[in-house]
């Protein structure tokens, strides 16, 4: 899948605001595994693949933002950093501890049904990856940022 980013800032907090577009992209098997280990439904991992999606991340104060929006959902995780915090992943409930560390990455530790995972965003100058991990399968994207 090829990502954009759209001009994430960098005063204060590197990513305090920044955008992302995803391309379609054929099947990815091991993401797909990882979405499947959180419970994510078929027709929507299904669905997830047809559609290019946009990423939106923000702050105001102590208060974050991570909207995803594309032509078939629409979601938005507020979050206050280390505040246990309900909200969604892929479509499915989970509950979600979201932190920031150095300035450049935003880890959040959910559960759902019981089992634990991760997502890992990490921004640097050339772009983002995150790493999205649950019941021992971990898949990685890779962003490329342009100006």
């Amino acid at each position: 899948m090829e990502l954009i980013i759209d001009g994430y800032g960098k005063a204060g907090r590197e990513f305090s605001r920044g955008q992302v577009r995803a391309s379609v992209r054929p099947a990815d098997r091991l993401y797909d595994e990882v979405l499947k280990a959180v419970g994510v439904a078929e027709a929507h991992r299904e669905a997830g693949r047809l559609v290019s999606a946009s990423v939106e991340i923000s702050a105001a104060g102590d208060q974050w933002c991570v909207k995803t929006v594309s032509d078939l959902f629409k979601e938005e995780a507020l979050f206050t950093p280390g505040v246990q915090t309900p909200t969604q992943l892929c479509g499915v409930d989970v509950v979600s501890v979201g932190t920031i560390e150095g300035g450049s990455k935003l880890i959040q530790q959910f559960t759902v049904a019981g089992k634990d995972g991760t997502l890992v965003s990490e921004f640097a100058d050339g772009g983002m990856t995150t790493v999205l991990s649950c019941q021992g399968k971990s898949a990685v994207r890779k962003y490329k940022r342009v100006a």
